[in-house]
């Protein structure tokens, strides 16, 4: 079961782990991968954000994980516990100075291609409605070369439109 929790420091060594990633990094923002200085950063922003109303909020970034349900034999007792595992970031935020929102989603090397990108964004897209209800679309930047991120676009969240500049499409 997939769930998007609020960051927190507690998140810090599995959020510079996947920043630090060139093979996740290279489709997101500049494409390059973050300071240890960067991730505080971006964990303390993340927090302050937290705190603040719907009103005065313009991002909204969450951690992805994964529940799942193990059982587990000591000494033989056997219990049921849930694993927490750290998939990525997703978030939903404006950017510079315009006043749309745009999507970005971090997802482990390793843990993509197995759905936990559609799911995080249909999550998303749910809080969304909570946070932001009048928001009508999230803009998606995707670099053109990123194939797979542009297939999934268009076939699951209909990439509207194409521009020269090397990311741009809408979710």
């Amino acid at each position: 079961m997939i769930q998007l929790q609020n960051i927190t420091f507690r998140d810090f060594k599995d959020i510079k782990k996947i920043t630090s990633s060139q093979n996740v990094m290279k489709y997101v923002g500049d494409g390059n991968t973050w300071s240890i200085g960067k991730v505080k950063k971006f964990i303390t922003y993340c927090q302050i954000e937290n705190n603040q109303s719907d009103h005065k909020r313009t991002n909204y970034y969450y951690k992805i994980i994964n529940i799942a349900t193990e059982k587990s034999s000591k000494q033989s007792k056997q219990s049921m516990h849930n694993t927490h595992t750290f998939i990525g970031i997703i978030g939903f935020h404006t950017f510079l100075q315009f006043k749309d929102y745009y999507l970005s989603v971090y997802i482990k090397e390793h843990q993509q291609g197995k759905g936990f990108y559609s799911k995080a964004v249909n999550l998303l897209l749910q809080k969304v409605t909570i946070h932001k209800p009048d928001t009508n679309y999230i803009l998606s930047l995707v670099y053109k070369d990123n194939e797979k991120m542009n297939s999934i676009s268009k076939n699951k969240y209909c990439l509207l439109y194409t521009s020269p500049s090397p990311r741009d499409g809408l979710l």
